[in-house]
C-alpha cells in the first residue's frame, strides 16, 4: 500500500475508534476523565440469554431499531479496514469483531457505565460479518485496487465530515 493510502487509512482508523469509543465507551458520560474518577452515573446491568429483551417493549419502535439497526451498522467498518490494511482474512476479521465487542461490553459492566448484554455481542458480531460480504462482494465486482482507494476515499470524506461535524457540536456546546 502507497504511503498515501496508509496516511488516509490511519486517519480513517483513528476516526472510527473513537466514534466506537464515543457511542459505545463514553456515550453517558460528560467527558472520559468520568469513567477513571467514577464521577458518572452509576448503572450495571447483565443479559447473559440470547434475543431476550433485544426488542423492549418498554421503548419506543424508533428506538429498537435503532438499537439494533445501530449495533449492527457500527461493527461493519471494522472488517473492512482489517481486510485492506492488515490481512486479508475473513476469519481472523470476525473474531476481531466478536472480541472487541466483548471487551466493549465487559468494560461496561466493569466500570458501571452500561449493560454487558449478549445481544450487543451478537449484532456487533452480525455487523463484523456483514462488513465480510460487502468487502468480498466489492472485490468480486470491482478490481482490488479499486477498492481500496474507493473505500479510502469515502471513509476519509466521512471521517473529515465526523470530524467537522464533531467539532461544531463542541464548539456550540
Amino acid at each position: 500500500m502507497k504511503k498515501k493510502w496508509k496516511f488516509i487509512y490511519g486517519f480513517i482508523i483513528i476516526v472510527y475508534t473513537l466514534i466506537l469509543l464515543n457511542i459505545l465507551i463514553f456515550k453517558y458520560l460528560d467527558n472520559p476523565l468520568q469513567l477513571i474518577t467514577w464521577n458518572h452515573p452509576d448503572y450495571r446491568g447483565i443479559n447473559l440469554i440470547l434475543f431476550k429483551d433485544i426488542w423492549d417493549a418498554n421503548c419506543s419502535v424508533g428506538y429498537n431499531k435503532n438499537s439494533i439497526i445501530g449495533n449492527i451498522l457500527l461493527f461493519v467498518p471494522l472488517p473492512i479496514l482489517y481486510n485492506i490494511v492488515i490481512k486479508d482474512n475473513w476469519k481472523k476479521s470476525l473474531l476481531l469483531s466478536l472480541e472487541i465487542s466483548v471487551i466493549v461490553e465487559l468494560t461496561q459492566y466493569i466500570f458501571r457505565i452500561g449493560a454487558l448484554d449478549i445481544n450487543d455481542v451478537f449484532l456487533n458480531t452480525l455487523g463484523g460479518f456483514l462488513g465480510i460480504i460487502i468487502y468480498k462482494f466489492a472485490k468480486k465486482v470491482f478490481p482490488e485496487k479499486y477498492v481500496v482507494k474507493i473505500i479510502g476515499i469515502l471513509g476519509g470524506l466521512a471521517g473529515i465530515l465526523v470530524v467537522a461535524l464533531d467539532t461544531l457540536i463542541y464548539i456550540y456546546n
